[in-house]
């Protein structure tokens, strides 16, 4: 069996051991409050067992300070713990402790050599503070304790019993013929020291892991909230910026009518397309500030002119170029007029890629090149590669930075670039977003660059487009007349609408409200085109269209469906997409929307196409009501361009009426639970708000047929206040129109 003094020994040496590993944990947590305190106490452990294991070695006087050493180690871990735990400390607790101990300890030192008295004082405030230590992590609230404190707890009470043990064996038995004799008492009092380093060291270490987790997760927690202040700042943020953008673009196309000048009408084009990009980024700006949600936004595919559309990027920016001295150009190449393009998407990437080499070009200019390659030939379609290039003659990009261009938040230096207001600065999204963008859009950003020369930035898309070249969208529009169209629709409204917008391409129309009706006259009458109200009163759109499909007889069987809805749900896209819809145009429905859908349908390919989702209409998840806009003057617009004024008097005085009756029908079905009822006239309400421009209204009708849907419960309370909100925000609204 070892003997003490080898033990004691064995305690210096753990102790020292322990103190430098300590050193490690106070080095990756020394931002904790206390932990500074701890590493006194556990580098002092060391020293003052050290002395007092060299008792009979040195001279006396000085291995007493090894008692001392102990006390304010312990004094240190106990102000330690108060600051750990954001305790506050009674106000002159050292003081106090050393008042008590230092005159007492020194009189049995010099005065009154007492080697049993030392021991007592020494042991007797050592168990104050081990029992103080105890109490801290207690004097917290419940609902913030943590494991660790009751492992400091734990360890400190144990010290303090193993020192009562050892204080009572002191003054029980005081005679004390050897300091290492192998007693009991003595055998305690190495435990103690063992305990006071490895035990109160592997204490602090778990406090301060726990401490880290914690913060951790707090941090988290505030990045989380961070994150939804700001998507609901940039929520707000996108909503107020689209009723002067919508106010702008609908005030542009009515002077647009009014006007005779081509140029005026050239310049009414920029503020219509500009506004409408504005809009578009205000939308997808929650998208973009989060930057999760891109790949989800590159699918809506739009009809345009390609040429015209370029060359309204170009003019857009060219105010920006021309202000540092610059010259920007679009050069384009055997284009075909007629493109289907993800405009948003591609606009976006275009706008980044030219702002940057506008931002990094001293002298000379920028190009736009687009070159157009037949890939695939299929009459009366063909299919493309386009290469955009964007070309500058700017300060290029040194080697050492361009494997780190294309990473989120990277800058060029922009070393020997002028700098001016509009396009200095940055937080080095821009081509970072850009290439997520193409990425989605199965492309990839390249470029080539040399310093001092220029750069050049270029993607590749393979794009449908038409065969005729000579034609463009809006030409083919008007080519494509005198359709026979049947229209399933129940909304009044929405009938005359629709009837408005067919009648301009001079189309034969047919109309049908229910489901029934429109059966009975697609097993008469052929039709090219069926505009399908999928939310109908009496059956639902996939119904009529499987019955269409599977009655091989029916003179109908093969002919083009067009669906028409205010919201899809993530389940209705899946269904959808199993099916040959050509699309699904949203509500409210707009002209171009429409053309473009059934142009489409008069497309004939021997593969079937990917059903096109409009972005009008809301795809259905967890978004709160208050994102959406209580009105919007678009569709109203149209209806004042394109319907007799009387119709829109008659529709804007019948409002009111109508949309009490469809709140009175619904209250009602729901206090007798007729919940078919319910969802046939929340569907109706749907989509006359949506045609009339009162989004928030159609979101919400629409969610109660969703709701009842999913045997959900549904609330009403909103229903009449929206309604009546959406009546006042209309009639005022009408003014300005």
């Amino acid at each position: 069996m070892l003997d003490l003094q080898t033990l004691s020994l064995s305690t210096v040496i753990a102790s020292s051991i322990h103190a430098l590993f300590f050193i490690l944990v106070w080095r990756l947590n020394r931002e904790f409050s206390g932990i500074n305190y701890w590493l006194v106490g556990m580098l002092l452990q060391p020293i003052g067992w050290a002395l007092l294991a060299a008792r009979g070695y040195i001279t006396p006087w000085i291995s007493i300070f090894g008692s001392i050493i102990i006390i304010i180690s312990m004094l240190s871990y106990l102000l330690g713990a108060y600051r750990f735990f954001k305790r506050e400390q009674p106000r002159y607790l050292p003081t106090i402790y050393l008042a008590l101990f230092l005159p007492i300890f020194i009189y049995y030192t010099f005065v009154d050599e007492s080697i049993t008295a030392r021991i007592i004082i020494v042991y007797s405030i050592g168990a104050a503070i081990m029992l103080q230590c105890v109490s801290i992590p207690f004097l917290i609230d419940k609902t913030q304790r943590i494991f660790g404190g009751y492992v400091f707890s734990l360890i400190s009470g144990v010290i303090f019993l193993l020192i009562f043990i050892r204080l009572i064996a002191t003054v029980w038995f005081p005679a004390i013929d050897k300091l290492y004799d192998f007693s009991v008492s003595n055998l305690i009092g190495v435990l103690i020291g063992f305990l006071m380093c490895y035990g109160m060291g592997f204490t602090f270490t778990i406090l301060c892991n726990e401490r880290r987790i914690r913060d951790i997760v707090q941090l988290k927690e505030s990045a989380k909230l961070d994150a939804q202040l700001k998507n609901n700042y940039l929520a707000v943020l996108s909503h107020e910026l689209r009723t002067p953008l919508n106010a702008i673009v609908g005030t542009a196309q009515l002077m647009q009518t009014k006007i005779i000048s081509d140029e005026l009408k050239h310049d009414c084009d920029i503020i219509i397309d500009v506004g409408k990009a504005l809009s578009d980024i205000s939308l997808e700006a929650l998208s973009y500030a989060s930057f999760n949600d891109i790949k989800s936004q590159a699918v809506q595919l739009d009809w345009v002119e390609l040429p015209h559309w370029l060359a309204t990027i170009v003019k857009l920016l060219n105010p920006l170029a021309e202000n540092r001295g610059l010259t920007l150009r679009l050069v384009v190449k055997k284009l075909p007029k007629s493109v289907k393009l993800n405009t948003k998407t591609i606009r976006q990437v275009l706008i980044n890629l030219i702002g940057n080499a506008i931002k990094y070009t001293n002298d000379g200019g920028i190009i736009l090149v687009v070159n157009f390659t037949e890939i695939e030939t299929q009459s009366p379609t063909l299919k493309g590669e386009f290469v955009f290039e964007v070309i500058d003659t700017g300060i290029g990009i040194p080697k050492t930075e361009q494997a780190q261009l294309l990473k989120r938040f990277t800058q060029g230096k922009n070393k020997g670039a002028k700098q001016t207001t509009i396009s200095s600065g940055g937080v080095g999204l821009g081509l970072s977003i850009a290439n997520k963008l193409l990425k989605a859009c199965n492309s990839e950003l390249a470029f080539t660059s040399e310093k001092n020369k220029g750069s050049c930035f270029r993607f590749s898309l393979q794009l449908e487009c038409s065969t005729d070249e000579s034609l463009s969208f809006i030409e083919q529009a008007a080519a494509l007349t005198g359709l026979n169209i049947l229209v399933i629709e129940d909304v009044a409204l929405n009938q005359r609408v629709i009837l408005s917008m067919l009648t301009l391409d001079k189309h034969q129309v047919d109309l049908a409200e229910t489901g029934i009706v429109a059966l009975e006259k697609l097993s008469r009458s052929p039709y090219d085109v069926i505009l399908l109200d999928m939310q109908l009163p009496d059956l639902h759109g996939l119904t009529i269209y499987q019955a269409l499909r599977n009655d091989k007889q029916n003179v109908n069987h093969h002919t083009a469906i067009i669906g028409l809805t205010a919201t899809i749900t993530p389940q209705d896209k899946v269904k959808y997409q199993q099916t040959d819809l050509i699309s699904i145009v949203g509500k409210p429905i707009m002209l171009d929307k429409l053309r473009a859908a059934i142009i489409d349908s008069q497309r004939k390919s021997s593969k079937k196409k990917a059903l096109q989702l409009d972005n009008n209409s809301a795809m259905v998840g967890n978004d709160e009501l208050t994102e959406y806009p209580l009105f919007n003057p678009k569709p109203l617009t149209f209806i004042k361009e394109n319907l007799e004024s009387n119709d829109l008097i008659r529709a804007i005085n019948e409002l009111p009426k109508q949309l009490d009756e469809y709140n009175a029908i619904i209250q009602l079905a729901y206090q007798q639970q007729d919940l078919a009822l319910v969802s046939q006239t929340a569907h109706q309400l749907a989509g006359y708000s949506a045609q009339m421009g009162l989004v928030r209204l159609a979101k919400y009708a629409e969610d109660i047929g969703l709701q009842l849907a999913d045997g959900k419960d549904i609330c009403l309370v909103q229903l009449p206040k929206l309604c009546q909100r959406s009546s006042n925000e209309i009639i005022q609204m009408n003014s300005s129109l």
